[in-house]
């Protein structure tokens, strides 16, 4: 059966396949804290391929027994009642007004680098540039010799990924009700298997278009696309990314070790120890392409809604429906 008619064939008789890649790619997209975990074609309305990564940097709060983690929010747009879940750029959240004082994160997804590794990674011809000098300036008539040494960081936003935001089993009561609190909830959702989750959460991406809510800015995201139409029966590739937010205050400690091609995904995992009792897990579905929406809303598909164990509500709330 050749691609055209093995597309056809699950588009007739069921939307999906599972699938895999060749292993000299997948030495490309691995590495000891991202692991593919499955690959998947999606054939409506397009061809898309969705890859689904599992991240760890090593500093979350996870445990290899993850069965569940769950959704704060008011309960009318809680994920069992909903038509639709909100995913949203990490600029969304850094921008973000009103909630509760757990969402808006100024920080979110900026990779903060100094200026001195930057260059010794990127362009060590100019380190001498940042070696102690001295120079004198005058203030009031009056010379003074100073001695500078430059120093500096590099500010990276990582906005070319939606995010969806859940977070690990409260463990106590009192965290419960703070979690609550903190995003100005009314109602926790509890969402089983989150592997299972990056894998329908791609699925109901890839049944958007993901192409659509995309703009190509430049010539390299233009040939990624043009070759992997050409080489394979792909319109589109997903790629979801899961896993626990790190909390640290030297995030270049995490980011600098790992492949250049990854250290994109990496940093919207990264969050600073203020941030650390939210015990975030998050999902974030990227494409070929720069956002064209900050906020999107993908449909709550069965498949979705079959993971959904059930809802608990803040105390002293009434639910009205």
């Amino acid at each position: 059966m050749d691609e055209e008619a093995f597309i056809a064939h699950i588009r007739e008789h069921g939307s999906r396949a599972e699938s895999t890649i060749p292993a000299a790619l997948s030495e490309l997209i691995d590495c000891e804290q991202m692991t593919l975990e499955s690959t998947f074609i999606e054939a409506k309305p397009e061809p898309t391929i969705v890859l689904v990564h599992r991240i760890d940097l090593g500093q979350g709060d996870f445990q290899d027994d993850l069965t569940s983690v769950v959704k704060y929010s008011p309960a009318h747009y809680a994920p069992s009642r909903a038509e639709h879940l909100k995913i949203a750029t990490a600029r969304h959240y850094r921008q973000f007004e009103g909630g509760g004082p757990g969402v808006r994160d100024e920080h979110d997804a900026v990779y903060q680098q100094t200026i001195k590794s930057y260059f010794e990674r990127w362009n060590p011809d100019a380190l001498p540039l940042l070696s102690p000098f001295s120079t004198s300036i005058t203030v009031e008539s009056q010379e003074y010799n100073v001695d500078v040494v430059p120093s500096g960081t590099i500010d990276r936003a990582a906005d070319s990924q939606w995010i969806y935001c859940t977070t690990l089993e409260p463990r106590t009561d009192a965290e419960q009700a703070s979690m609550f609190k903190e995003f100005d909830a009314d109602c926790m959702t509890r969402i089983q298997s989150p592997p299972d989750l990056a894998r329908e959460l791609g699925s109901a991406f890839a049944q958007k278009s993901p192409q659509r809510h995309v703009t190509i800015d430049d010539e390299a995201q233009q040939l990624q696309i043009d070759a992997m139409k050409n080489q394979s029966p792909f319109e589109s590739v997903v790629h979801v990314y899961h896993g626990p937010v790190a909390y640290t205050d030297d995030p270049e400690r995490l980011v600098e070790p790992l492949p250049p091609i990854l250290q994109g995904s990496a940093v919207p995992f990264l969050k600073s120890p203020g941030f650390a009792h939210h015990r975030e897990y998050r999902f974030t579905i990227s494409t070929i392409g720069t956002p064209a929406e900050d906020v999107l809303y993908i449909p709550v598909t069965e498949e979705i809604r079959a993971l959904i164990s059930g809802m608990e509500f803040r105390r002293g709330f009434v639910d009205t429906e």
